[in-house]
């Protein structure tokens, strides 16, 4: 929903009314899931509200520079993983610096790269869904992975799940699907009827240069019995 009101307030997407109301519900289906499995805590309700802003208004300008300024994945990652890679660094030295300077040992060289290697190819997958899709086919595509993720622990793993969440992830489910079919019909191109030819049109040039020029002959030979 953040998403969605970041897309109108900025103008970089037009939102109807049908795909307002199922980003809506999907919304709502998820709230209904949740609903009583926590303890409300405000400092984290105002910390997860603010990263949701945060993230939606990222996702916002982002999907501006590949769709708008024409930029390509690659370009895009080349611009903004500079200044990314620096507030990283900047937070890693302040809040992880110390433990990493008291171990005894190297920090483990091999999964750091391949943390690095899978992060580029999630931005960058990232990147081809808002230049082809939007911000918010996004955020419902990763709601409806949660949603997958759940169904994997209860069959796989036998993890236990409430009747309220049940009818929650089946309404999100139910909306994203509406979603998706409202989309598609909106992108799909539409054809226009074409009209019958007047009788004017249906006529090339050559048959009317072949009639004025047999009108005219018979105007001056004058009427053949």
């Amino acid at each position: 929903v953040i998403v969605m009101v970041a897309l109108v307030v900025s103008g970089v997407e037009r939102i109807s009314g049908r795909v307002a109301a199922s980003t809506v519900v999907v919304a709502l289906g998820t709230l209904i899931a949740a609903f009583g499995e926590t303890e409300v805590v405000w400092t984290g309700v105002v910390v997860f509200l603010s990263s949701q802003v945060l993230e939606a208004t990222r996702c916002v300008a982002t999907q501006h520079f590949l769709q708008r300024l024409r930029f390509s994945p690659w370009e895009a990652a080349y611009y903004i993983s500079p200044p990314t890679a620096a507030c990283l660094v900047v937070l890693s030295a302040v809040l992880e610096g110390p433990r990493l300077l008291d171990l005894d040992s190297p920090p483990p060289v091999l999964p750091l790269v391949t943390c690095s290697v899978l992060g580029l190819g999630i931005n960058l997958a990232n990147y081809l869904v808002l230049k082809h899709c939007s911000s918010l086919a996004m955020k419902l595509l990763l709601s409806a992975r949660d949603i997958g993720l759940l169904a994997w622990g209860v069959v796989a793993l036998g993890e236990g799940i409430s009747a309220l969440q049940c009818v929650g992830y089946f309404v999100s489910v139910v909306a994203f699907l509406a979603y998706s079919y409202f989309r598609a019909c909106e992108t799909r191109p539409t054809v226009p009827l074409s009209t019958p030819p007047t009788s004017a049109e249906a006529k090339p040039a050559s048959c009317e240069n072949i009639e004025r020029t047999w009108t005219r002959m018979l105007r001056r030979r004058g009427p053949v019995l």
